[in-house]
């Protein structure tokens, strides 16, 4: 009897189905993104194979998915097809279902936090292109010099706990930041897609928006470190429009 009990809490925990708080809209969705994200290696190698543990947060409870731990409080789920990744399932916790961001949430390894595009009151497009986002933010944790590169820009001012980095008062309402940004971002695009021939004026036009973006912000905001996050982050947010409607 005793043996007939611990193979049916067995079954239970790894035969269940999927959590009802998956639903397939965002099965498909993150299937997407992972699929976009071998888009990446030409413009930084090793994007498709950082890790890609993503926790779906709900009002009911959390997901992890595609992540081998299962943090305290989890409990191992069957894999979702879709996905063809480890599944683990946890209760509700502090974490609000309207986060976009990606942090260590289960120790070292940052891990996509997010809620479903309906939560989060974005579009699905758009919830995509920010899951890609945070997915370079995993790139760069994995990079071996990334704190110290953190640290030289001296934009921590005391903080240890790399909430700086979310909280860093950036102009970003500031029309001539904005219209420069855009500029920048347009021209990036524009030199990464060029014909050859095209190429070296493509740059230069990029280069020259570039130093313009720069020089509309802040001196302690201008240093390249600071603005690779976000010009990056428009091309994969580009190229992943183009991964996604082909």
């Amino acid at each position: 009897m005793r043996s007939a009990a611990l193979l049916l809490s067995a079954a239970m925990v790894v035969g269940a189905a999927p959590p009802a708080t998956v639903d397939s809209a965002t099965i498909e969705s993150v299937s997407q993104v992972r699929e976009a994200a071998r888009h990446g290696d030409s413009l930084w190698p090793g994007y498709s194979s950082a890790p890609f543990g993503f926790l779906l947060v709900s009002g009911e409870g959390e997901v992890l998915l595609c992540d081998e731990r299962v943090p305290a409080g989890f409990t191992r789920a069957r894999p979702i097809e879709k996905l063809g990744c480890p599944v683990a399932t946890g209760p509700k916790s502090w974490r609000n279902p309207s986060l976009l961001a990606a942090m260590p949430a289960f120790g070292p390894g940052e891990v996509i936090v997010m809620g479903s595009p309906a939560a989060t009151g974005i579009d699905e497009e758009a919830w995509r292109r920010t899951a890609l986002h945070e997915h370079f933010h995993q790139w760069q944790g994995q990079l071996p010099d990334i704190y110290k590169r953190l640290d030289a820009l001296g934009l921590a001012k005391g903080d240890e706990t790399g909430m700086w980095m979310l909280n860093y008062p950036f102009p970003y309402d500031r029309p001539a930041v904005g219209a420069a940004y855009r500029a920048a971002a347009g021209s990036l695009v524009a030199a990464l897609s060029a014909r050859p021939e095209e190429l070296q004026r493509r740059v230069d036009d990029y280069l020259a928006k570039r130093s313009a973006f720069e020089a509309s912000v802040k001196p302690d905001v201008s240093s390249l470190e600071a603005l690779n996050e976000a010009l990056s982050a428009v091309q994969i947010h580009r190229a992943a429009s183009g991964a996604f409607n082909s």
